[in-house]
């Protein structure tokens, strides 16, 4: 039932994980975690979930994460599972090259417009199902930068994305390895 939290002032310099740090926080629309020193962290692993009891719950309506590290995360596998009420994310500024789960990061994500991947170096990535399932307010992205050699798996990576009329980049994407 937590409508706020003040985590703005934590110290999160000597984390190394936040999976599931925030799931199933239905009710809370704001975080402040900006500023946040996410250097060490290396799973963000369901941090934002929607645990799927609640049709896309989740009640988060803006994140300000351009100023993270993030360096040395190897998981990123339902990050922002249901973040239903999300309109827009800028992560573009983002270091994922040593990420190699990328599952259902965005999925469920039913009302986000924007997400600004640009520029992502995807080259350890081996799992990118579902990655934007069911992004149904998404009209374009930009996965011109995802290098896909190393990726087997790809099911649902657009699936039930209404909207989606372009994807910039998609035609280079390897998918010798996929099964």
């Amino acid at each position: 039932k937590l409508t706020k939290l003040d985590v703005s002032g934590w110290k999160t310099g000597k984390v190394t994980r936040m999976a599931a740090m925030f799931m199933g926080c239905l009710n809370v629309e704001e975080l402040d975690v900006a500023n946040w020193d996410v250097s060490n962290v290396t799973t963000f692993e369901s941090m934002f979930q929607d645990p799927g009891q609640n049709n896309h719950g989740m009640k988060l309506k803006k994140l300000d994460l351009t100023k993270w590290q993030t360096g040395k995360v190897t998981n990123m596998a339902a990050m922002f599972y249901g973040c239903g009420a999300l309109t827009e994310l800028d992560l573009h500024t983002w270091d994922v090259s040593k990420v190699t789960t990328f599952s259902h990061t965005f999925a469920d994500c039913i009302n986000l417009q924007t997400i600004n991947v640009k520029g992502w170096k995807t080259s350890s990535a081996q799992i990118l199902d579902g990655i934007f399932n069911n992004c149904d307010s998404v009209k374009e992205l930009d996965v011109s930068t995802f290098d896909t050699s190393n990726v087997h798996v790809f099911a649902q990576v657009f699936e039930a994305c209404y909207s989606l009329e372009k994807v910039i980049g998609l035609e280079n994407w390897d998918t010798s390895k996929g099964n």
